[in-house]
């Protein structure tokens, strides 16, 4: 009884890494795909998707886990980066300077926040703020924004709020002490750091 339990919540766990692991699998898939082509975009859709249902899916049936937390990051990055070199040629003749420059600061912090979070916790940084993940969302639709044709006004709102992400997380573990996976935004700072002190 007790195994047939414990195959239960294996398998359950298992599922949410399924899922990241076909985003980074499609996102590989999409190299080989015209950008503007059915099939890109079904490819791409599929495996964006799965982004939405992974975390969801192991919070539900509470199966979070750093490895699933860390893949889950590795995927996003592969995701993102592909598709960006996908779309590096169309965007490079529509976006202005300033788009490049905002990016530029944007990768700026998120490296910093990266090795200050692997030199203080021996870890690599794989929280998902509310911040990281509406970055997220914005940055899928970039193939979107060209079949409604605005690329400059969808990648400029996307790179703004990636900014602001990306400066959020960084105070976030400037400011607090230790290593929390579940500091969602920066406005909870106060409440955890109230709690820290209530169990101490």
């Amino acid at each position: 009884m007790d195994n047939s339990i414990e195959e239960k919540k294996h398998k359950k766990s298992i599922i949410p890494n399924i899922l990241t692991s076909l985003r980074l699998i499609g996102a590989l898939v999409t190299i080989f795909l015209p950008y503007d082509s059915t099939a890109y975009y079904i490819v791409y859709g599929v495996s964006g998707l799965t982004d939405a249902f992974d975390g969801l899916i192991a919070r539900k049936t509470n199966s979070s886990s750093q490895f699933g937390s860390i893949l889950d990051s590795i995927a996003d990055w592969v995701f993102y980066l592909v598709m960006c070199y996908k779309y590096f040629t169309p965007l490079t003749k529509v976006l202005p300077v300033v788009f490049w420059v905002l990016l530029g600061l944007a990768v700026a912090v998120r490296i910093v926040t990266y090795t200050y979070v692997y030199v203080r916790f021996k870890r690599f940084d794989a929280i998902h703020t509310y911040g990281s993940k509406l970055t997220g969302a914005f940055t899928f639709l970039t193939p979107y924004y060209f079949l409604m044709g605005i690329p400059v006004i969808g990648m400029m709102i996307t790179v703004v709020v990636g900014l602001l992400a990306s400066i959020e997380q960084m105070i976030i573990h400037f400011m607090y002490k230790d290593y929390d996976e579940s500091m969602k935004s920066i406005f909870l700072l106060k409440k955890k750091k109230q709690e820290k002190v209530e169990e101490n």
